[in-house]
């Protein structure tokens, strides 16, 4: 079994955008607000150089709360993943309202037990890194 770094995304491998529309910090909704973290893919290859498994997990309500579109927070999530340089396993994204009450949304451990399944990690001897 393999041991896995799970990773939430923004505000640890991407930084929050103010947006004032929202008076809040929030995840980008564009691929213009995208900012990586500095040494983000320095401290990432370590982890690969060691053997971990690297593999997103994210909320991402923007666009089921008529902020964005799926497509813009697609090109978002597809360029913070580029940028990284790094390989990252899977990515599991809910994009559901908060208020949908989905199983997959964290807290939900939903998408470490899909990745547990399909990774063959062992849960027990992974990390969940998150703001």
């Amino acid at each position: 079994m393999t041991r896995a770094l799970f990773l939430d995304r923004d505000g640890v491998l991407d930084e929050l955008v103010y947006y004032a529309s929202a008076n809040e910090w929030e995840a980008p909704r564009v691929v213009e607000d995208v900012r990586m973290i500095d040494g983000v893919s320095e401290a990432l290859q370590r982890f690969v150089d060691a053997g971990w498994l690297l593999i997103i997990v994210t909320n991402q309500p923007s666009a089921a709360k008529g902020k964005t579109s799926l497509e813009a927070l697609h090109a978002v999530h597809e360029l913070i993943v580029q940028s990284l340089h790094v390989p990252i396993a899977h990515s599991y994204e809910c994009f559901h309202h908060p208020a949908d009450g989905c199983v997959c949304r964290k807290p939900s451990p939903f998408f470490l037990r899909e990745a547990e399944r399909e990774h063959a990690i062992d849960l027990a001897q992974s990390w969940m890194v998150g703001d």
